[in-house]
């Protein structure tokens, strides 16, 4: 391999995602990951949405996706209604309060995109989705292997 490592280069790129997310929601009270909730609840355009389906579309752990969940309740932002057909399932649904909010959060959203991504062609960012995808997919794949297989983290070759 040539050049800085891939996961450092990842890493580091995750942190200042985070560093601008929380500069740009501190006006709403929000951290960066009750504003990706959010954004992913307001992309639904009032469809059911419950937790799990934040934990597949964010990739985040169940238990960050909960607690997410429960400081947007306490604040307000949403509800958790019960769902007749199964009473472990909480529909999540966007109050007043975060509707207020969604322009905001869809702004900010785009402006992280925006940033990110200034000076790098259409063509460019086509291939960098497409490596990022088999990025993850790769990663994926390997999880469901250790859990299935309850190996080691690294492959052997």
């Amino acid at each position: 391999m040539t050049g800085e490592s891939i996961v450092i280069l990842v890493k580091q790129l995750h942190a200042a995602l985070e560093q601008c997310a929380k500069d740009q929601l501190e006006c709403c009270s929000l951290s960066p990951s009750q504003g990706l909730i959010l954004g992913y609840l307001f992309s639904r355009k009032g469809e059911s949405s419950y937790s799990v389906d934040l934990h597949a579309h964010l990739g985040v752990s169940k238990s960050a996706i909960s607690s997410g969940l429960k400081k947007l309740r306490q604040s307000g932002f949403i509800q958790l209604l019960e769902n007749p057909e199964d009473d472990r399932k909480k529909r999540i649904v966007l109050t007043e309060k975060a509707l207020d909010l969604q322009k905001e959060i869809d702004e900010s959203l785009l402006k992280r995109d925006e940033l990110l991504c200034c000076g790098i062609s259409e063509e460019e960012l086509a291939r960098t989705r497409h490596c990022l995808l088999t990025m993850r997919e790769n990663l994926r794949k390997e999880n469901e292997r250790r859990i299935k297989h309850g190996k080691n983290l690294v492959s052997p070759d």
